[in-house]
């Protein structure tokens, strides 16, 4: 049977024959939720495999020798020695037929650990690459995780350690030898990350305060999580909104933001902080 949040706690063996009884020592069982937002490679937002040559939502590249380009697309046509599309993942690549540059290409993908305890997290998945994974980084740190770019077959690998509250960042160094362009791609399957939830924090603004010699400003502050973004909207009815920041970076636990527009304006005036994806 699966195994819920009810089950946690210390469990011990207890073994019975004909000349006594033998109590094992305990062992604790904690159960982890899973974490949203983490996705496989070349799937849409309901982890289904996306068309050919479609852009991954999830996955960019941070570093392209192949002319630059941030998108990753999900690859068909693919050489006959990678290990094949599946219906929950797809290879993918700098460009629509496989081919790419020599150099080095970094993948990128981000899940926010929001509400669960970064000491408590683990990620358990599935990778190959043509030609070979130099390099995991999680948060910019290397995992001491590679591949061998035997791309027949999906290896099996686990982070356990490296975590922060808020967004984390997980990358993969793929290289590509050869000195003409040839297939370069990234798969990954089973991809996930567990981890105890602990609830969300109090997302509300603790302080509204004008400053000392500044009648024409407003200085808000709300609680916030590290490595978030905040949109910031503004209205005089509680009915139309209009935006005042589009994207402001959290400061850790607590985010300022003075306002020297809508402030100096005659009558009410209601603001609220929108958390972005």
């Amino acid at each position: 049977d699966p195994v819920g949040e009810a089950d946690a706690g210390e469990y011990d063996v207890v073994l019975t024959n004909s000349d006594g009884t033998l109590t094992s020592g305990s062992a604790s069982l904690t159960v982890l939720d899973r974490v949203p937002g983490l996705f496989n490679s070349g799937v849409d937002a309901s982890g289904v495999a996306l068309f050919d040559d479609e852009i991954d939502p999830h996955y960019t590249l941070v570093v392209n020798p192949n002319g630059g380009g941030t998108d990753a697309l999900a690859m068909g046509a693919l050489p006959g020695a990678w290990v094949a599309n599946s219906a929950n993942s797809r290879w993918i690549g700098p460009t629509p037929d496989t081919n790419g540059a020599q150099g080095l290409y970094t993948f990128r993908t981000t899940f926010d650990l929001l509400g669960f305890d970064p000491a408590t997290a683990v990620i358990f998945g599935r990778w190959t690459s043509d030609n070979a994974g130099v390099e995991v980084r999680l948060n910019g740190v290397p995992t001491g995780i590679t591949g061998t770019g035997e791309f027949t077959n999906l290896f099996e690998f686990e982070i356990n350690s490296g975590f922060v509250a808020g967004i984390n960042t997980l990358e993969f160094d793929i290289n590509n030898a050869g000195e003409a362009a040839n297939p370069i791609g990234l798969r990954i399957e089973d991809l996930q990350v567990l981890g105890t939830f602990e609830g969300l924090p109090d997302f509300r603004i603790t302080s509204v305060t004008q400053p000392a010699g500044d009648p024409l400003s407003v200085s808000f502050t709300w609680a916030s999580t590290p490595g978030a973004k905040y949109r910031l909207e503004v209205s005089r009815d509680l009915a139309n909104w209009s935006e005042l920041a589009d994207s402001v970076d959290s400061n850790g636990d607590s985010t300022t933001f003075v306002d020297a527009f809508f402030a100096g304006l005659n009558g009410q005036i209601f603001y609220r902080v929108i958390r972005l994806p």
